[in-house]
């Protein structure tokens, strides 16, 4: 085992980094803000070239990049080690495959977010390590690691088998594995698969350190969706698709942390009434301007955790990617609980993190594992059902780990 390690660390290992300008939600992609000086997916390549002197580094970017900031990666990478590849712009697997079809079926790859600048090197080695060894088609971090620090392993044949099972099905939701073909090939039984067990922890100093350095990064506190948004990887706007299923047309509901009103207007011609209700009074007044036109959609200012509605106002209430930026948890359930009717639904959504003591994302004062999301409600409310998110809009009946928790909730 030491052998075969000491050979990887010395041996050519070929790492794919996924960056792009835009993300799946439409709005401008975080791997190209700037840190110290240099866009992040700079960080997150120079990091494998110290780590892996000998690898070999390959973008994969979507084809409208083609004539975008990314090329500037290439004089600050001038070795022949380090290349972009552009192409499918709904389809990282495709990018994958394109990008190692100079490789072996043998092989393996590193795929790594571009936006994930800290990911762990030691685990890195780890899975290529154990994937050579038990010759397997895939090894990834648990599904509720924290993503800042994960990546994968693949067989480059995983990849290839991959594709050609996808094109089989005629399944218009074969385009989110196009996205995330981790999860098509890791819940496959056609392929050999392993989630790394051997986790690293993080000591809390250096969690904070990487916690100011992301300040420069997560700049923007809300997520940005639009009508550039890929459906197949859009979170956020599926997190509100989710909830229409809880709702019905005689409905009204509240949207806390709403901001500019984007999930309720998804929401309103579904049910008699939304109000979307936020604490920036002029994030509110875009949105009323963009969104006024709707009868049923109105607009408040509102502090979550001390609202100047009366109780049982409302038939349910949506919160998504909000508690995790609430500093007392427990007031912002009580208050959501005392407005809503008895019986009435909570449905939330937030990054599900089984080591979320310290979150990157200095954003979020505190990230939830499951079991810790769900002993807060339980004082309020009773659990109706729980979507582990795994990526994009990919989730599995009775698989409730993830990197994101969609959740709904009775009020008592």
């Amino acid at each position: 085992m030491l052998e075969r390690i000491h050979f990887l660390r010395q041996s050519a290992v070929y790492f794919l980094v996924q960056a792009s300008s835009i993300s799946w939600s439409g709005g401008p992609d975080l791997c190209m803000n700037i840190v110290e000086g240099q866009p992040v997916v700079y960080w997150t390549v120079a990091r494998i070239f110290e780590n892996f002197p000998e690898a070999e580094v390959v973008i994969i970017a979507p084809e409208f990049d083609r004539e975008g900031k990314l090329n500037a990666l290439k004089k600050l990478f001038p070795s022949s080690h380090f290349r972009i590849h552009y192409g499918h712009n709904n389809s990282p697997l495709l990018r994958m495959i394109e990008a190692s079809d100079r490789l072996a079926q043998s092989d393996y790859v590193v795929r790594i977010d571009g936006l994930h600048m800290w990911f762990d090197i030691d685990a890195v080695r780890e899975m290529l390590s154990s994937a050579h060894l038990k010759s397997l088609d895939c090894i990834k971090f648990p599904d509720d690691f924290p993503v800042q620090f994960a990546a994968e392993v693949y067989r480059v044949d995983s990849l290839r088998r991959s594709h050609t099972m996808l094109s089989e099905v005629t399944d218009h939701e074969t385009g989110k594995f196009h996205i995330h073909p981790r999860f098509f090939i890791i819940h496959s039984d056609a392929f050999k698969t392993e989630y790394l067990s051997k986790l690293p922890s993080y000591s809390d100093a250096y969690l904070m350190e990487c916690r100011a350095r992301a300040v420069q990064i997560y700049r923007e506190p809300r997520l940005d969706v639009n009508q550039s948004s890929i459906k197949a990887g859009d979170q956020l706007s599926y997190h509100y698709e989710l909830a229409l299923s809880f709702l019905t047309k005689k409905d009204t509901v509240l949207d806390v942390a709403s901001g500019i009103g984007y999930g309720g207007q998804l929401v309103a011609p579904n049910v008699a009434t939304v109000t979307c209700a936020d604490f920036d009074e002029l994030t509110l007044a875009i949105g009323e301007e963009r969104f006024g036109g709707l009868s049923n959609l109105t607009f408040s200012q509102q502090d979550v955790t001390a609202m100047t509605f009366a109780d049982h106002s409302f038939d349910a209430v949506l919160s998504m990617e909000t508690v995790e930026h609430i500093e007392d948890d427990q007031a912002y359930f009580r208050e959501i609980a005392r407005v809503l009717r008895p019986g009435g639904y909570l449905i939330l959504s937030t990054p599900q993190n089984s080591q979320g003591r310290i979150p990157v994302n200095p954003e979020h004062g505190r990230e939830y594992s499951l079991k810790e999301l769900c002993d807060r409600l339980k004082e309020y409310f009773d659990i109706r059902d729980t979507f582990g998110l795994k990526a994009g809009t990919i989730h599995y009946d009775g698989d409730h780990l993830g990197s994101n928790t969609f959740l709904v909730a009775a009020s008592r």
